[in-house]
């Protein structure tokens, strides 16, 4: 389903305009499905990292929940900032998470 759902954003959106411009047009580009393991990995790090346990992360799905929400570069950085995001936007995983990265 998350190859199919990334597949058709980036048929919906090319990245094929003359006025486009480069930059802006490369962040808006989903995640690759080589890159989404990555993502899952580098997710699942951070969390355990900063002492949010598996069983966190496997009661609220997140780990699915926000490598389908992702759409960015798999680098740890960028992910990092992003999961507060994420936690606003989903509000089971906010429960059991958000302590862990403020």
């Amino acid at each position: 389903m998350n190859l199919l759902k990334h597949l058709w954003n980036w048929f919906t959106t090319p990245n094929t305009d003359d006025c486009c411009d480069a930059e802006v047009c490369e962040q808006n580009t989903p995640v690759e499905p080589q890159e989404q393991a990555q993502v899952d990995f580098i997710f699942k790090q951070l969390c355990i990292s900063r002492g949010c346990g598996a069983r966190h992360l496997q009661d609220t799905n997140a780990i699915e929940l926000f490598c389908d929400w992702y759409v960015g570069p798999a680098t740890e950085e960028d992910i990092l900032k992003c999961i507060p995001n994420f936690c606003t936007a989903h509000p089971a995983v906010n429960a059991k998470i958000r302590r862990f990265f403020e």
